[in-house]
């Protein structure tokens, strides 16, 4: 039998994208430990035809994208669309979706659900995060960005372990809360 597939897209272009592809890593090493195979489509490799051909060649358990993204698509490393509304949506048929990208909820996510995906996790709206200067080169240090890309992580981390789409959001809900307390709290020296 084979073990189950985690399929991601990292696509480093620039100071965002370079924090995801970073807080990407432990979750590839959750997922390996889990029993689960990992492939990252990273880079150049993150595009339209590769994302199709993996997931018609052998459906993943879980998809994740860590890239840039609008209303309606979600970009591939060369900047044209891996997957958009009213073209390739069809292709989350029967997947569990999650897209670390600004607003592909908004539109893209109802199309991927409308088509059949089994759930369609993302943001209508910016996924944005605040960073520390000091700590751009170490990303996975950044304490200003840790709250945010934590509570993110929390999401896969749940799905990864066997949790539903409800059990994983609302996990991901009580971090985002905790992670607000430490941050109205003395202890963190950003404020």
């Amino acid at each position: 039998m084979q073990p189950k597939l985690f399929l991601l897209t990292t696509v480093e272009t620039d100071q965002p994208t370079r924090y995801l592809v970073h807080w990407s890593k432990p979750l590839e090493e959750e997922a390996r430990s889990r029993g689960f195979e990992v492939v990252n489509l990273h880079q150049e490799k993150a595009v339209r035809k590769n994302l199709e051909s993996r997931i018609e060649s052998r459906p993943p358990s879980l998809l994740m994208f860590n890239a840039h993204g609008s209303p309606e698509e979600i970009a591939g490393f060369d900047g044209k669309p891996m997957l958009k509304a009213g073209e390739n949506e069809h292709v989350t048929k029967g997947l569990v979706a999650y897209a670390r990208t600004c607003s592909a909820a908004a539109v893209l996510g109802r199309k991927c659900a409308e088509k059949g995906a089994k759930a369609f996790l993302g943001y209508s709206w910016f996924f944005t995060f605040p960073t520390d200067n000091n700590d751009e080169a170490h990303p996975l240090n950044d304490e200003l960005a840790a709250p945010v890309l934590k509570t993110s992580n929390v999401i896969v981390e749940a799905l990864l372990k066997g949790s539903t789409v409800r059990e994983a959001v609302g996990r991901s809900a009580q971090h985002m809360e905790k992670e607000i307390e430490f941050i109205k709290s003395s202890r963190f020296k950003h404020f």
